[in-house]
């Protein structure tokens, strides 16, 4: 059976990446509590006071936190939103799950109870939202879709029409 439309995530870095900003502000904070803990005024009397060569891990660890994880956060997400897609089809909707594992599952539009879609900052500029699909069991979070207002009044009109049968 043909699906009558498909929709797939579109990758923004931007979009991507401010999702983890919670865990950027927590590292930092704790970083500044670290230093605080060295009884210094600053980091810069902190880093004059001490040996360069002794201090090369926590360069490396910083590096790491800063660049490296974001990089490799990025590399995953984009090979996710590559590898799934919704198809949605007359009577249910059709996605892949997973990473590595990917297995395919069926939701029946008549489970649906709720269909939300959720605007990020950069809404305005690259016009993608996050579509939240919940049932009694379930939540389907569909990150950065395109166009997701015309995606939602449709799918509404198919659960409407399943729940009519």
């Amino acid at each position: 059976m043909k699906p009558l439309f498909a929709v797939k995530s579109h990758f923004v870095p931007i979009v991507v990446l401010s999702r983890l900003a919670h865990l950027f502000l927590i590292f930092f904070i704790l970083l500044f509590i670290y230093i605080r803990k060295l009884n210094i005024s600053g980091l810069t009397k902190f880093l004059s006071q001490q040996d360069y060569i002794k201090l090369f891990p926590l360069y490396i660890l910083l590096l790491f936190i800063i660049f490296l994880l974001p990089m490799l956060y990025l590399i995953i997400i984009q090979r996710k939103y590559s590898l799934s897609g919704y198809f949605f089809y007359k009577e249910h909707l059709e996605y892949t799950v997973g990473f590595y594992n990917l297995k395919k599952e069926i939701l029946l539009y008549k489970d649906i109870e709720k269909i939300v879609a959720k605007p990020s900052i950069f809404y305005n500029i690259y016009a993608i939202k996050t579509i939240v699909i919940r049932t009694k069991t379930k939540k389907i979070i569909l990150y950065d879709i395109p166009f997701p207002d015309e995606i939602v009044i449709t799918l509404k009109k198919l659960i409407v029409q399943e729940k009519k049968l």
